[in-house]
Parts: C-alpha cells; sequence; structure tokens
C-alpha cells in the first residue's frame, strides 16, 4: 500500500512455496529486480514466467524464443489486448490475430536515444567468435546512430538507414541531421566521409554489420507504422493499461532479437516517462519477464538499470541458463552488474559451473 496507495495489488509475486511452511508464498515484492539462473527444463517458464505475467496488477511483458508459455498467457489475459511481436513465425496461427507494428525510430528524439538504440543493434549483430575493435566499434556505432537519427525525424522508414550505408551515400542524412538542429553529428558523419577510402570502408562495414537486421524485408515489415489500417504499438497508452506484450524471437544474428531489445528498452523509457509523471513511481507496478534475456535481450544499459528500476515500478525478472551466458552477452562487468545489483537471485538447480556455485 505505501508503494501503490489506492490500488488493489498483492502484496508481491509468488515466486514459490516455503518448504518450511508449504502454505506461504515466498513473494517478490513490488521494488525488487530479480535475476533467473535456471538451465532447461527445470521448470521456469511454467513455474515462474506464466503465473507472474497471467498474476500481473497491470501492463505485462514476455519475451521468449520458442512458443512455451504464451497460450496459456493469452488465455490467462485475453480479456484485455494482446499485443505479440513474432517476425519469425514462432506462435504461428496463435500470435497471428495479436500482430501489430511498431517502428523503434518512433522514440528517437535526442542523439543519446539514438546511441543506445545503435547499441542494441551493435550487440545483437555480435556473434560470440567476433572480437572487438575499439576504433571501428565506437566509429560504426555512432555513424548507425546519425543515421538512425536522420531517418527518425526525416520520417523515413527504418530501411533506410541500411540502404544509406549499402550506398555509402549519407548526404541526404547529413542535410536532414543539419536542417533539425543537429550540427554536431551531421559533422561528426562528415568526418567519416573525409576519412581515407580504407578507413571509411571499415568503418561503413562495421556500420552496415550492426544494421544487418534491416537487411531482412521479414523483419522491417513490422516497422511500417504508417501502413493503413495497421494496428500500431504505442508504449505510453500500453502502460496504461492491462495489456499484454509478447515478444517472440529466435537467437542469433539474423534474428529479430535487435527488434525485440528495441521493444523493450520502448515500453521502459515510456515506463520511466510516466513514473516521473506520477511523482517517481508508476502508479501500478509494470511486470516484465525477460526469459531467454541473453538471447534475445541484448540491451547493452540492462545491467545498470537494476539499481533503480525497482525503484519506479518496473518490476524486471531476467532468466538466464547459466551465470556463462550473462557473461557473453553483457560481459563480465555488466553480469556482475546485474547479479550484485539484483534484489533476488534465483537457482533453478543443474549447473556443472563449480566456479559459479562456489561463489
Amino acid at each position: 500500500e505505501a508503494l501503490h496507495p489506492g490500488v488493489d495489488m498483492p502484496a508481491g509475486q509468488r515466486l514459490g512455496r516455503s518448504m518450511q511452511s508449504p502454505h506461504d508464498w515466498i513473494l517478490q515484492g513490488w521494488r525488487d529486480l530479480c535475476v533467473c539462473v535456471f538451465t532447461p527444463g527445470r521448470g521456469k517458464t511454467g513455474g515462474q514466467v506464466i503465473r507472474k505475467v497471467a498474476e500481473a496488477p497491470g501492463a505485462a511483458v514476455m519475451t521468449s524464443n520458442k512458443i512455451d508459455g504464451m497460450p496459456e498467457i493469452i488465455a490467462a489475459r485475453g480479456d484485455q489486448p494482446v499485443y505479440v511481436f513474432d517476425p519469425q513465425n514462432i506462435t504461428g496461427a496463435i500470435g497471428a490475430p495479436h500482430a501489430f507494428r511498431f517502428n523503434p525510430l518512433s522514440q528517437l528524439v535526442t542523439l543519446a536515444d539514438a546511441l543506445e538504440l545503435a547499441g542494441i543493434f551493435e550487440a545483437a549483430s555480435r556473434t560470440p567468435e567476433q572480437k572487438s575493435d575499439p576504433q571501428f566499434d565506437t566509429t560504426g556505432r555512432g555513424l548507425l546512430a546519425g543515421l538512425f537519427l536522420a531517418a527518425a525525424y526525416g520520417k523515413l522508414p527504418m530501411s533506410t538507414a541500411y540502404v544509406w550505408l549499402t550506398r555509402s551515400d549519407v548526404h541526404d542524412a547529413m542535410d536532414l541531421l543539419r536542417s533539425h538542429g543537429f550540427i554536431s553529428v551531421a559533422e561528426s558523419v562528415q568526418g567519416v566521409m573525409d576519412q581515407p577510402d580504407r578507413t571509411r570502408g571499415s568503418v561503413f562495414a562495421t556500420a552496415q554489420r550492426m544494421a544487418s537486421p534491416l537487411m531482412d524485408d521479414s523483419l522491417t515489415t513490422w516497422t511500417v507504422d504508417d501502413e493503413p489500417g495497421a494496428r500500431v504499438f504505442d508504449p505510453a497508452e500500453f502502460l496504461r493499461s492491462k495489456s499484454t506484450l509478447l515478444l517472440a524471437s529466435k537467437e542469433g544474428p539474423g534474428s529479430g532479437r535487435a527488434f525485440v531489445a528495441a521493444l523493450v528498452r520502448a515500453v521502459c523509457k515510456a515506463a520511466e516517462k510516466q513514473a516521473n509523471v506520477y511523482g517517481g513511481r508508476l502508479p501500478v507496478a509494470l511486470v516484465m519477464e525477460l526469459d531467454e534475456c541473453a538471447n534475445i535481450v541484448r540491451w547493452p544499459e540492462l545491467p545498470s538499470l537494476y539499481s533503480f528500476y525497482g525503484s519506479i515500478g518496473i518490476v524486471l525478472s531476467s532468466y538466464f541458463q547459466s551465470a556463462a551466458q550473462g557473461i557473453e552477452a553483457f560481459g563480465r562487468d555488466g553480469w556482475k552488474t546485474l547479479w550484485d545489483a539484483a534484489g533476488i537471485r534465483m537457482y533453478g538447480g543443474n549447473s556443472a559451473d563449480k566456479d559459479w556455485l562456489a561463489d
């Protein structure tokens, strides 16, 4: 009641029964964020994700790389709007009636927003074997961010950024940036163009790799939000409802995971703004169950957000198959930040990682 006055909410999310007192539930409080390590087949979806989304007091988000749990959640919450993002047809006929469109560029206002979105695409396109290159990765990410910002303010399709990169022709982008007051960003793009041919080619190749999900028409179709009759997802409207957002994608480069992470980010950023309107905390807690987090929610800023999202009513639970998977997705420091900042840490058993178990 102190966290959400005047709202009929249970004391917390039910995690499991107490072995000492089987009639009592162990609860995840409404300001507690959770990190879960469950090896495959340990009841993560059935024992945690489905129940927490089904019982969410307001809007709820679930991510997954398979259909498991989604039919049950649609059945449990189908009396309110359900949105299903599934560009790779994982959910089939079950998810099709709930499809929608969403353009990540619609949420870009500042350069920082564009850099964060470019970082998501960079993380989604990187393979475990790929070594980072501080020089070209940073410059390539900056170039992609500039092109995202230009396309956003020019009201152009998201795929336009990829076209500019493949043609190595960014003059239209620079004109758009200058006309909307992003002079320094335009000069940064011009700086790339003024580099020697070999350096410029390496930067463009790096940015093109990061933007590679935009090459797939089956993915970018979901970002065309101005098509007549299309059902468009509005993060701010979603938060004011008891709607459900289900995000499905396969893992790996070439999948839709960049768009999944972009949607997760968009909802969280909209929730931050709404929390500010209500004095710093959402009137009803937002439940976000990030199943298969390492595979399909590669949002580089996620670990740092664990330190304060609980205080504004964004209740995250992130699921990993192992600590090693979390390290591969977010880096050793990122995983440590995520694990240390979590108010609740849950282990589902069956890990063979002796060093992690010893910790």
